[in-house]
């Protein structure tokens, strides 16, 4: 004691190479002691990535033209074409990127394209019968063509499960449709022409071959999709992935738009002269658009892809 203040000795290197001996024993210690789960953090991931596949369109749709009639002679003539839209497999292409909020949750924004031809098959029937009871029928079948895409936009919810080195996801959300379609077709229109001599009257019958049309329509709609996938890492930042998916869109009704123009008859256009170049007019159109003889085309959106594609990693973080 000196002056009444004590005097703390120096630190030799020494003195200060035990501390910190000392310390480094016990750290190992002290950290064992803490709860890991509040240093770990789970990495956020951000992927982005394409798929291109299949799609298969589900029934495209359906028509009707119908009319029931009689006229002089005729006691009654029925005449229909039932026009069935059917589907072929086209192709889809897609986008996305994904956001990992949780190890085993994200989020998903795909934007797709997928198209698909859509052939119809128009069936035309046509029966009639004479005031002395005898009756005839006739068929035809015709084949028309069509085209129908879709520019799909989702936001989806994300469910993972790690499958071994493979990681499965169930996704599902609402999307919105940019869709477009068209189509050409046919039906059959039945048509009578009655000639007098000699007091003694005549009539004859047949049906002509009149072209549909529905110009490329567009419109927009609001749906769902649902999907599984499958993820395979190739490397740190790249992974293999495939995936099902199916398309919810409503169904829309489309008009005819009718051909005009000049046709012979189906059936009899050589014995009967009287019925070769016979006019489809407009002021037929206004008689079968006035009496709802034909229906508009019932068109469904919806459709199930098939698809493989690869994601990047665009980064990782903690949570």
């Amino acid at each position: 004691m000196t002056g009444g203040r004590w005097r703390r000795g120096k630190k030799t290197p020494a003195k200060i190479a035990g501390f910190f001996f000392w310390l480094l024993s016990f750290a190992p210690a002290l950290a064992f002691s803490q709860p890991l789960y509040k240093d770990y953090r789970p990495p956020r991931k951000i992927d982005a990535g394409l798929f291109a596949g299949l799609v298969f369109p589900g029934p495209r749709g359906t028509a009707t033209y119908a009319d029931d009639w009689n006229e002089r002679l005729l006691k009654s003539v029925r005449e229909r074409t039932d026009i069935s839209a059917d589907s072929r497999a086209g192709f889809f292409i897609d986008a996305f990127a994904a956001y990992d909020f949780h190890p085993n949750a994200g989020i998903k924004l795909d934007a797709g394209y997928a198209a698909a031809g859509v052939p119809n098959t128009a069936d035309f029937s046509f029966a009639w019968t004479w005031a002395d009871g005898s009756s005839y029928e006739r068929n035809v079948l015709w084949r028309g063509s069509g085209r129908l895409s879709s520019i799909p936009v989702s936001l989806d919810l994300v469910a993972k499960l790690d499958i071994g080195p493979v990681v499965g996801t169930v996704e599902g959300g609402g999307t919105f449709f940019e869709n477009s379609f068209n189509a050409d077709s046919f039906f059959g229109y039945g048509i009578t022409k009655i000639t007098e001599s000699g007091g003694t009257a005549t009539q004859y019958i047949d049906a002509v071959q009149v072209g549909l049309k529905i110009p490329r329509t567009s419109w927009a709609a609001i749906g769902a999709n649902v999907g599984a996938e499958l993820s395979l890492p190739l490397s740190e930042g790249v992974s293999l992935k495939a995936e099902a998916r199916y398309f919810y869109c409503p169904k829309r009704d489309i008009s005819w738009n009718f051909v005009t123009g000049v046709s012979d008859g189906l059936f009899y256009s050589q014995p009967f002269a009287l019925l070769k170049d016979i006019p489809f007019t407009n002021s037929d159109i206004a008689f079968i658009t006035n009496n709802g003889l034909i229906s508009e085309m019932r068109v469904d959106p919806s459709f199930f892809v098939a698809a493989v594609g690869f994601a990047i990693n665009l980064g990782r973080a903690s949570y």
